[in-house]
């Protein structure tokens, strides 16, 4: 039994608990969904080889104050890498700001979908907001190659700023949520 007629069989025993009886068109409704449990298939569509990341964004250190208060309002965001250097303009995910701190919790959630015969790198960069302009920390490169469906990836990831001096770290737990790949 597949999860389609699972999750129908699950439904059509609390709707008996809930009213005593079942009407011809709730009986219909189960019975379709019994008989056609397929298993849905993305060969062909945009979708195929891919696979979604679970992204779970930790704790950070700032080694610097970068606000006159001594503190810093942090926050991470995500893009991908196209080409040797070349990362695309428009960022897969921008976290909460963390104000008047240089020790963010984010403890945040994001689910990226990658193709991974196209992209094996996330650009990760951590800003501090400003009213004017936002203050560039720094950045690194997360690489995929080691998380699978069985082993994550737990580890602080070291940001250096432009000139490669460590200007801090962001706690990333990533594990892969769905292969597109059936």
């Amino acid at each position: 039994m597949g999860s389609n007629a699972t999750a129908a069989n699950l439904i059509l025993r609390k709707h008996l608990k809930d009213h005593g009886s079942v009407d011809a068109k709730t009986m219909d409704l189960w019975y379709n969904a019994v008989t056609s449990d397929k298993p849905t298939t993305y060969k062909g569509t945009k979708f195929e080889g891919q696979i979604l990341y679970k992204i779970t964004i930790g704790s950070g250190v700032i080694n610097e104050a970068q606000d006159p208060n001594g503190k810093a309002d942090g926050y991470v965001r995500f893009g991908k890498k196209e080409s040797e250097g070349l990362f695309t303009k428009r960022w897969l995910y921008t976290s909460s700001v963390k104000e008047k701190t240089l020790s963010p919790m984010w403890m945040e959630t994001c689910y990226i979908r990658i193709n991974p015969t196209k992209h094996s790198e996330l650009l990760l960069e951590l800003w501090d907001k400003d009213l004017i302009k936002d203050d560039f920390i720094g950045s690194c490169l997360v690489n995929f190659a080691k998380c699978s469906e069985f082993f994550g990836i737990d580890e602080y990831f070291t940001v250096k700023d432009s000139k490669g001096k460590e200007t801090g770290k962001v706690f990333l737990s990533i594990k892969v949520h769905k292969k597109f790949d059936y």
